[in-house]
């Protein structure tokens, strides 16, 4: 039989919050822009939930300027230069009053694609912190890339995976599975999941490809 100790960091590293408590997060809706610098966060949302932001821009010959939109926080960020240059940047934000239906501005180049997740947290986030990511941005097929979520230093944790191509994107590759996979259309997608549990995202050479992955560690307050 398992002690309880043990059976909390099971449950945890499987994304099961322990003692009968409400999972840490849930999602509860996305939204997505198609060559626009802005992409609207989702009227349903609400302060305090937390609203993560994957955006993937191409441009000709030398990789779109940064943009993260003012006050959120850059998690994430790979880029090419090559004939056909790209950049994909993954943000987040615990979301104030004002924010949820409001606009956000991100980058603008010759073709812009935004996804935004909304989730709400079971309670009031202290603070959310996020991991080294991982990615690449290529004309070619890039590597495999590991989110090691298995390392974070809290029970409560969110994984993330962002694939962006110029082509359409089949497979999406992770193992073990996500919880819930959300095309902004079929170039661009993001996966998540909850718990300290490792997994492998791929993407194949669908033209100029992007292939980013992270997890953040959430803290709830007292």
């Amino acid at each position: 039989m398992l002690r309880l100790g043990r059976l909390g960091g099971v449950l945890g590293r499987l994304g099961v919050a322990p003692g009968g408590l409400a999972p840490a997060l849930r999602l509860i809706a996305s939204a997505s822009s198609l060559n626009n610098a802005n992409v609207t966060v989702p009227a349903a949302a609400a302060i305090g939930d937390l609203a993560i932001l994957l955006d993937g821009s191409t441009g000709t010959t030398t990789a779109p300027t940064a943009v993260v939109p003012s006050n959120w926080v850059e998690d994430a960020n790979v880029f090419l230069d090559a004939a056909t240059a790209g950049r994909a940047i993954i943000s987040h934000r615990i979301l104030e009053a004002g924010e949820p239906g409001a606009a956000v501005t991100g980058m603008d180049s010759t073709s812009d694609r935004k996804l935004v997740l909304v989730f709400r947290p079971r309670a009031l986030l202290a603070s959310v912190t996020a991991s080294t990511p991982t990615g690449e941005f290529t004309a070619s097929n890039p590597a495999a890339q590991s989110i090691l979520a298995s390392g974070a230093s809290v029970p409560d944790v969110l994984s993330i995976a962002h694939w962006r191509a110029t082509g359409l994107i089949d497979p999406r590759t992770v193992s073990p599975a996500m919880k819930q996979v959300v095309g902004a259309d079929e170039r661009q997608w993001a996966g998540w999941s909850l718990g300290r549990v490792d997994r492998s995202i791929d993407i194949d050479d669908e033209g100029v490809n992007a292939l980013q992955g992270l997890f953040y560690e959430l803290e709830f307050a007292a």
